[in-house]
């Protein structure tokens, strides 16, 4: 693998891991607003049972979802990067030495 190609690849996984970062904060700060916005639900005068079937058959489950995806990312994705990041870093020091 030559020198550039390896350069090139590091910079596209930091790329990657960023993004990965900024989709978790981006996550968390849209769940965050879902969860207010469906509290504004309950409080509104909407019909009590239009909102509580809402939050029980869909926010919770949403909820839930979101989470699974953020750990998902935090505990498959992040890791795989880092070590792909790792690797990189590894393959292009031998070319320096």
């Amino acid at each position: 693998m030559a020198k550039q190609n390896v350069e090139l690849q590091l910079m596209a996984l930091e790329n990657l891991k960023r993004e990965l970062e900024n989709l978790v904060k981006d996550i968390e700060t849209r769940a965050n607003n879902y969860v207010v916005c469906v509290q504004s639900l309950m409080q509104a005068d909407l019909d009590v049972n239009v909102a509580q079937k809402y939050k029980s058959q869909y926010w919770e489950q949403n909820n839930v979802l979101m989470a699974q995806l953020r750990e998902r990312i935090k505990n498959y994705d992040m890791p795989y990067i880092d070590s792909c990041i790792v690797g990189a870093q590894t393959a292009l020091a031998n070319y320096k030495g």
